[in-house]
């Protein structure tokens, strides 16, 4: 059925809704993604941009009604699924648009990294079909290839994406088959992460000694970082340098003759906010550096023995590394406080072995008893916990957490959530801050979760809440308005179908509302209920829904 043919149908309806004012009243109503009176319905405007039934149907009142007549083409697109009984009267669906119209379409693009696309085509012909994918940045095409679609199933299949670090924003485009039923379909735009860029790590020693080689070693075992070294062998000889701003600062052991040369290296990297993990440094460190430590030594002694109190941070930082297993061999060790304005992460009975502080800029301090044994009986552990601590001094208030937006409009906003540690526990909920407009959570694995959600457009911050913590992960989301529904030839008359059976009624065609009416019983409402006529939507691009509700004159037969 053409465009044409959709605007006649629905041209049909009116003539007959209007043979039928003898007998009853005519109200109407007209929706997108809300409900408003209409009344004139020959003259609707069909410019909405979205076509939401489940509103459209809890927005209804429906207690003088009888029964209620939906008219679409069942080209639903909000955020709730039609499922279940949502009315409390009989609803009887007149579809507009032809049934069984050849389709294809892309159903869903999920990025399964920053260089690859795992797509899923769906086709309702009866044979294979043969069809081209093409994939475009900025309005050229950078990738394409020929595909071949299964008879009425999905096809799944893996695309590689070209890395050329520019645009992260795709859009993917399958060839149309002649007089398709849709072309939305056939459409999809999505973004991929952008490629995880090595972390530039720069580690300062000021000795040599069995620590800095075992900080060292676990190091350079670490994946997605480029380490560069400092290491100061001698007052004022130093082996290694770094030319490039670090993202991040390590300082092993260093001593109290340490360089003004290496002295000022940390001081730049303060000045330019860059943050620090100091690792059995304190002890001995300058007085120049020592407002930058976390932890500060003491004349009093403890006893450094299990068990330690850990912090839910230094929970999530010591996940995969239990240094306190064996206990301390070298209890002579100087102990730690933390400083002012310093939080406390592991301690017991007033000593501190680690902390944080957030001023100049965010470090955290290690300074562990007998630090060479316990990498010696967990090495493997040492190096995952160096690397979960160099992922929240970058990450900040978001860790464990962070995320890429794969679809940010206000009919649909779609996120990958990545944990860097192992989500356990309590459930996992999100928010788009300031509106605490909540999102959907699925989870894909143990440390991937897909957040969903139909925000209004603006601009917004990412709220997680999880183990009773809350966590505000970095980066803005932009939701911006979606684009505007586009033309069907046909109809969805399978959901229509279900959605009539689920509420005690039927489908029905125009030849059949007179007798329908007829049915009913005397003073009782009849709701004519048109929702998104596909007519004129089909030459301009946008849907409207369209509902009537027809009220039978009291005393008339």
């Amino acid at each position: 059925m053409s465009s044409e043919g959709k605007q006649n149908q629905y041209q049909q309806l009116v003539a007959e809704l209007e043979g039928l004012q003898g007998s009853v009243i005519l109200d109407a109503y007209r929706f997108a993604d809300s409900l408003a009176p209409l009344k004139n319905p020959a003259a609707v405007k069909f410019n909405g941009r979205r076509t939401d039934i489940h509103a459209a149907l809890g927005s209804l009142d429906p207690k003088d009604a009888d029964a209620i007549l939906l008219v679409s083409d069942g080209r639903h697109n909000g955020p709730d699924e039609l499922k279940g009984k949502l009315l409390p009267t009989h609803l009887w669906v007149l579809p507009i648009g032809k049934e069984n119209l050849p389709d294809i379409g892309i159903e869903e693009v999920e990025m399964l990294d920053s260089a690859q696309a795992r797509v899923r085509l769906r086709s309702n012909l009866e044979a294979e079909t043969v069809s081209r994918l093409d994939f475009y940045k900025g309005g050229n095409k950078v990738t394409g290839r020929e595909v071949r679609l299964a008879a009425d199933r999905l096809t799944e299949l893996t695309v590689p994406l070209p890395q050329d670090g520019s645009k992260t924003t795709w859009r993917v485009e399958l060839d149309s088959l002649p007089l398709e039923d849709r072309l939305d379909n056939n459409s999809f735009v999505f973004r991929a992460p952008q490629k995880s860029r090595q972390l530039e790590v720069l580690f300062i020693a000021g000795v040599i000694s069995q620590e800095t080689e075992l900080i060292l070693a676990a190091l350079r075992v670490l994946p997605r970082i480029r380490l560069s070294t400092h290491i100061e062998v001698a007052p004022g000889r130093i082996v290694g340098d770094m030319n490039r701003q670090p993202d991040v600062l390590v300082v092993g052991p260093i001593g109290a003759d340490l360089s003004n040369r290496t002295q000022e290296k940390v001081r730049d990297a303060v000045r330019k906010a860059v943050p620090i993990m100091f690792i059995s440094a304190a002890e001995r460190a300058p007085s120049g550096l020592r407002n930058l430590f976390p932890l500060k030594a003491t004349r009093r002694r403890f006893d450094p023995s299990p068990p330690w109190q850990y912090s839910p941070l230094a929970e999530l930082l010591m996940a995969e590394w239990h240094p306190e297993t064996g206990g301390a061999e070298n209890p002579s060790q100087a102990m730690y406080v933390a400083r002012p304005g310093a939080q406390t992460l592991v301690g017991k009975d007033g000593a501190t072995f680690m902390a944080s502080l957030n001023e100049p800029v965010r470090t955290v301090g290690v300074e562990l008893p007998d630090l060479t044994s316990a990498i010696r009986r967990d090495r493997e552990g040492f190096s995952s916990f160096i690397q979960t601590t160099l992922v929240y001094l970058i990450e900040g208030e978001g860790f464990p957490f962070r995320f890429g937006v794969e679809e940010s409009t206000d009919a649909s906003l779609r996120l990958a959530l990545f944990s860097e540690v192992e989500v356990t526990g309590g459930g996992i909920q999100a928010w788009l801050m300031p509106d605490s407009h909540a999102l959907n959570v699925i989870p894909l694995t143990s440390h991937s979760f897909r957040l969903s959600g139909t925000p209004p457009a603006g601009a917004y911050r990412l709220s997680i809440s999880w183990n009773n913590q809350r966590f505000a992960p970095r980066g803005r989301i932009e939701v911006t308005p979606a684009p505007p529904e586009q033309p069907s030839r046909g109809a969805n008359h399978e959901l229509l179908a279900h959605l009539a059976h689920q509420n005690s009624g039927e489908l029905v065609t125009i030849t059949e509302l007179e007798e329908l009416v007829e049915s009913l019983p005397r003073r009782k409402t009849f709701n004519f209920k048109p929702l998104k006529t596909p007519l004129l939507v089909i030459l301009v691009g946008t849907l409207f829904l369209v509902e009537i509700w027809h009220r039978r004159k009291i005393g008339l037969p």
